[in-house]
């Protein structure tokens, strides 16, 4: 896909594999946090969606990414889903410091994030299913 599509935030799809792939003994345990990083994703994208059309200052911008940053200290780890829509509200911000946000890099980071969690998920249940083969076979 990164090679395929020419997208300049391709990386985008390697850090949601990294930030969603959790390793764990049980496929069930990983779900949650994969739905939890694409709805999360999505809710950010959608709240930054107004914020394209916005001209700020860079100490507008600043001041914002320093407002979206303290959620995801005080929600990593008890609230997932928000934290992930702060993280995301806080890389849109990031990224209009020193470009001109559109409404294409949004929709690009939407796609990306649902290619690398689609990619995720295939690995998981090759992974987990491989593992299952393995067990069931051992038993026998």
């Amino acid at each position: 896909y990164i090679l395929a599509v020419p997208s300049v935030q391709a990386y985008w799809v390697l850090l949601t594999i990294l930030f969603v792939h959790h390793p764990s003994k049980w496929f069930n345990a990983s779900l949650p946090r994969i739905m939890q990083r694409f709805l999360g994703s999505v809710m950010g994208l959608i709240l930054f969606w107004p914020l394209v059309y916005v001209t700020l200052p860079t100490y507008g911008w600043v001041t914002l990414s320093f407002l979206f940053s303290i959620p995801i200290f005080l929600f990593v780890r008890d609230n997932y889903f928000i934290a992930i829509t702060f993280i995301t509200l806080l890389v849109m911000t990031i990224i209009s410091l020193y470009r001109q946000m559109s409404l294409e890099i949004l929709l690009e980071r939407g796609i990306d994030t649902f290619v690398g969690i689609l990619m995720v998920m295939v690995s998981h249940m090759v992974i987990f299913g491989l593992r299952k083969v393995i067990h069931q076979q051992k038993n026998k």
